[in-house]
């Protein structure tokens, strides 16, 4: 079941990333020249993307229920809530898409058994995710307290302390040594 809706799924991305570079579904690509048009065409490709989101994970999701509820799995404590509270039709759209994380471990190596190398790979970027998120998270707050420290500063424009900066910008640049020279925290 697995591999017969990742080859689907395959299939989907395919047509979505043949279609992304369709100059019928980018309106601005008349003049190739255009420097707007590749974030154009990822921006169609997300949004074509996006739209199968609320398609793709209830239909993934109900599948593998209904193989895991006819083979009687018993290790997953979202299926066994879904079995002891008997969720009626009228219930569904209340039922979170998630399964333990052992049964998540158990789908990824019978997918892994298909496609051992992308699967590795997946894995190893998605353990990467955390501190990729750390990283972005603190430079964001690195960016706030710069902005904070340029709104209260009163600006001196001088020549930067680098000179090669300065000589390749034809002395055109100034920088305020004020807001430069701030502790970073």
């Amino acid at each position: 079941m697995l591999s017969n809706f990742s080859r689907k799924i395959g299939v989907i991305l395919t047509y979505l990333l043949i279609q992304s570079m369709n100059p019928s579904n980018i309106p601005s690509s008349d003049n190739i020249e255009n420097d707007d048009i590749n974030p154009e065409i990822e921006r169609w490709f997300d949004d074509a993307l996006s739209s199968l989101r609320s398609i793709a994970i209830p239909f993934l999701w109900t599948r593998i229920l209904n193989q895991l509820m006819i083979v009687g799995y018993p290790n997953d404590k979202y299926i066994n809530v879904i079995k002891s509270n008997n969720w009626s039709d009228n219930r569904k759209q209340e039922i979170p898409y998630l399964f333990d994380d052992m049964t998540i471990q158990v789908l990824v190596q019978m997918l892994s058994r298909q496609y051992p190398k992308v699967i590795a790979k997946l894995e190893r970027n998605r353990s990467r995710m955390p501190r990729i998120i750390e990283e972005q998270s603190r430079h964001s707050k690195y960016i706030n307290y710069c902005l904070r420290t340029q709104q209260k500063c009163n600006h001196e424009y001088k020549v930067p302390l680098n000179k090669i900066l300065y000589e390749n910008s034809g002395k055109k640049i100034l920088h305020c040594r004020k807001v430069s020279s701030e502790p970073i925290s």
